[in-house]
């Protein structure tokens, strides 16, 4: 499964009953760890099947951006 592309209402925790939606609005939300994650949700506490799938989902939304370089004084303090 294709997480970063998968539908908001796929199921990520059977146990729990658990969504991407669900996850995604909680990882931008500040609760983005697999941790913080489990004491909200309970997700991962069961059966232990959906850990990867929830530490995925947690990398994807959590990435870094970068930002597009700027040619040398082209910013606003330069």
């Amino acid at each position: 499964m294709d997480w970063k592309t998968a539908e908001p209402d796929e199921i990520v925790c059977h146990c729990m009953g658990i969504t991407k939606a669900k996850l995604v609005e909680l990882i931008l939300s500040g609760t983005s760890t697999m941790g913080a994650i489990e004491r909200v949700t309970e997700a991962g506490t069961s059966c232990g099947g959906c850990r990867s799938k929830i530490l995925q989902i947690i990398e994807i939304y959590t990435a870094p951006i970068t930002p597009e370089p700027r040619a040398p004084g082209t910013g606003c303090c330069s």
